[in-house]
């Protein structure tokens, strides 16, 4: 009996300087691990573990970066759920699902929706407030020249919006009279010139929001604030509005 069960291993596994083969004498040398279906096509099963949220570490306790495994169950809420059926590996902090294509053609996974940007440089003089004027839209059904965007579906979205004006400096200038862009209702960045003398100045802004199918954001807009006007030698340059869907839940 002892002899056959040695027979088997040496016929099952090859160990060739601290490499592991199976259903192979040979593994290749790049490999620590090779798995050979050259007896009977198969595949590789991972372990099956029921995780109870994307940061569980005690059903798997001190779970190894990089460790892969396989969830059986739907469990956890917002945004630390798992999934059943699913892949995940452990980041070091938190288990993250191995996402598919089909997943990513069905909007499962953060994705780009519309994007706009303004290409040109425009003069401002005696201009307090302006909407947003992008002349470059990737999707003009979901998004207009000024920002403003329509949901193409109900879910959580993000926004990033960036400005830049070439204006003078004013570090001083208090808060409530300062610059900012905004959307009524959604968003207010408020900035200050800095440096001195003349000289690009950005600003940026970021957030999520909820939004039924259908529902339309307000245009962004600039504004120099109360009681400010661009001068004459004032421009209005570069702008962009991206809007990113998230998800149908957190």
């Amino acid at each position: 009996m002892n002899r056959l069960y040695f027979s088997l291993l040496i016929t099952t596994f090859g160990l060739v300087s601290g490499q592991i083969g199976i259903n192979t004498a040979t593994p290749d040398p790049s490999a620590i691990l090779d798995l050979s279906q050259s007896y009977k096509p198969g595949g590789l099963k991972l372990p099956a573990v029921a995780l109870q949220s994307a940061i569980d570490t005690t059903t798997i306790p001190n779970p190894a970066t990089g460790l892969m495994v396989f969830t059986t169950a739907n469990a956890g809420t917002g945004i630390n759920a798992v999934t059943a059926g699913s892949i995940y590996k452990f980041n070091g902090t938190i288990w993250k699902k191995l996402s598919t294509k089909d997943e990513t053609l069905t909007g499962n996974v953060p994705k780009v929706v519309a994007f706009g940007k303004k290409t040109t440089v425009t003069g401002c003089n005696g201009v307090n407030t302006a909407n947003f004027a992008l002349d470059q839209i990737s999707n003009a059904a979901l998004l207009t020249s000024a920002g403003a965007f329509t949901a193409p579906q109900t879910g959580y979205y993000s926004f990033s919006v960036y400005s830049k004006q070439y204006m003078p400096a004013n570090p001083d200038q208090a808060y409530n009279t300062a610059p900012f862009i905004f959307a009524v209702g959604l968003e207010a960045f408020t900035y200050k010139f800095r440096g001195s003398g003349f000289s690009d100045q950005g600003a940026a802004t970021s957030g999520i929001i909820y939004l039924v199918q259908g529902q339309v954001t307000p245009p962004w807009q600039w504004t120099f604030g109360t009681g400010n006007t661009c001068g004459l030698t004032g421009r209005i340059k570069e702008q962009s509005v991206i809007w990113e869907f998230i998800g149908g839940t957190l």
